[in-house]
């Protein structure tokens, strides 16, 4: 959530048919890479989502790939699996609200005792590293899947994955031990 913004029913939701790799084409600087994404509908059976804007493809983080996303979605695939994670939906036709308290719990006892701290707050961190990036305020909330407050932002189909990719390699993600993460 703080690499791209989702809300954490957007993935649990995601079926591995949501995830789709592609590449960044032959121009600039990003000649010859990958960019992996998940497709974030809510048209599938038991799925939703908030709002119309909420309708994108949320690119994964180049280091969430390093971390081996891409293959565990491979080993998922090869296995049978339909869904992207082993989430139960509960009673209220939710996918994470057992994932959800379990991270809340988990945040708790080793980031922060603050209770007012949860999952959803890495959303809105993700708002605060974008914009230090100088990444603009539309490709921010095109990734995170908020409406913008000006109605130009309406105009135009918006930019490709490729921009959004773009736009989240400027972050800076530093202040997370991605080798502890990758050690895990």
């Amino acid at each position: 959530a703080v690499t791209v913004g989702n809300r954490i029913e957007e993935l649990g939701q995601s079926k591995l048919s949501d995830v789709q790799t592609v590449s960044a084409g032959r121009r600039g600087d990003l000649e010859g890479e990958q960019i992996t994404f998940i497709l974030v509908s809510g048209t599938g059976i038991n799925e939703s989502i908030k709002t119309d804007t909420s309708f994108r493809p949320v690119v994964v983080h180049p280091n969430i790939i390093e971390l081996g996303f891409n293959d565990y979605v491979k080993e998922r695939r090869a296995a049978g699996k339909e869904m992207l994670f082993d989430l139960s939906m509960n009673p209220l036709d939710k996918w994470t609200k057992g994932l959800s308290r379990r991270a809340n719990l988990y945040i708790d006892r080793v980031i922060t005792d603050d209770p007012r701290y949860v999952f959803h707050s890495m959303r809105h961190g993700f708002k605060d590293l974008a914009e230090e990036s100088d990444m603009s305020d539309r490709t921010s909330d095109r990734i995170s899947g908020h409406a913008g407050s000006s109605s130009s932002r309406n105009y135009g189909v918006g930019a490709s994955v490729r921009h959004d990719y773009k736009g989240l390699k400027l972050l800076d993600l530093s202040f997370i031990d991605w080798i502890a993460l990758k050690n895990a």
